[in-house]
């Protein structure tokens, strides 16, 4: 499970992501220690298989995810950004599709 603290307004968040038995992600948001958990529901990037997250700064709430289009090498992956300004209304923006990642 990957996790990142954030913070918006003064309050502090978690943005954590578990995977699925096949290496696929699911992507959450809650308060410290799991209050409040919810789905991000964002097909753009749930279910798939993640390279990588990277935050743009120590506690921001905008994040680039790292989507890789299969679980093999070599595969294209498409580059998004995760924007928990609002945590109660994520947004994912594409940012570019480019090939090929190095897989797992």
């Amino acid at each position: 499970m990957h996790s990142r603290q954030f913070v918006v307004n003064g309050n502090t968040y978690w943005l954590y992501v578990a995977n699925y038995g096949d290496g696929s992600a699911k992507f959450c948001v809650s308060k410290p220690d799991f209050v409040d958990t919810k789905f991000i529901n964002a097909s753009e990037i749930n279910g798939q298989f993640i390279e990588f997250i990277e935050q743009e700064g120590r506690n921001s709430p905008i994040f680039r995810v790292q989507v890789r289009e299969g679980a093999n090498v070599n595969v294209p992956f498409i580059n998004y950004r995760l924007d928990l300004s609002n945590p109660d209304q994520p947004v994912t923006t594409f940012i570019r599709r480019g090939c090929c990642t190095g897989g797992i």
